[in-house]
């Protein structure tokens, strides 16, 4: 069941690209990030032109010579397509990115090494319990106990709630 009715739009609509094991968006930098990216070093102005990064579940896992080869394939595709829009930066907004995951997965991890290609530069106030779940697990978090842990994500996941702990989005940016 898709939970969010519009996404398929995106791609219908040709703003949502799926080149490799990624998928980039044509968007813009709002306000809170573009403080973040100036206060990291980067100055950059709301409205910026940016790729979106988004990570399709039904692509496999998140092998890292695949999304170096996802942001090569953005790179050029933009540029080739939009010559007059300038694509420097990409940014993600993901519970892939949230920062607690380096606390239960193991440095080798995929989902670590994706981290690590991003600056983080903002973390949501409110918990996202129920979208890592779904993400994860196909449904909201409900009854933790009924859940598979076949994975070190899955673990990861059911293990932080069980410490009392929430999950919350992380926010990044990187270079292109």
């Amino acid at each position: 069941m898709c939970e969010n009715t519009a996404w398929p739009g995106f791609t219908l609509g040709g703003s949502l690209v799926q080149l490799g094991r990624l998928q980039f968006e044509r968007t813009r930098v709002g306000r809170t990030t573009a403080a973040e990216m100036t206060a990291s070093g980067r100055p950059t102005e709301p409205g910026t032109p940016v790729l979106g990064v988004h990570v399709p579940d039904f692509s496999g896992p998140l092998d890292p010579a695949e999304c170096d080869a996802s942001f090569a394939l953005a790179r050029g595709f933009f540029a080739e397509h939009f010559p007059e829009e300038r694509y420097d930066v990409a940014m993600c907004h993901s519970w892939l990115l949230a920062p607690q995951l380096a606390d239960y997965l193991p440095a080798s991890s995929n989902v670590l090494a994706f981290q690590r290609r991003f600056t983080v530069t903002q973390r949501d106030g409110e918990p996202h319990d129920d979208s890592f779940f779904t993400f994860v697990f196909g449904r909201p978090a409900g009854d933790i106990d009924s859940l598979p842990q076949d994975t070190a994500v899955q673990r990861a996941l059911v293990a932080h709630l069980r410490s009392g702990e929430h999950w919350h989005d992380g926010h990044g940016w990187l270079a292109l």
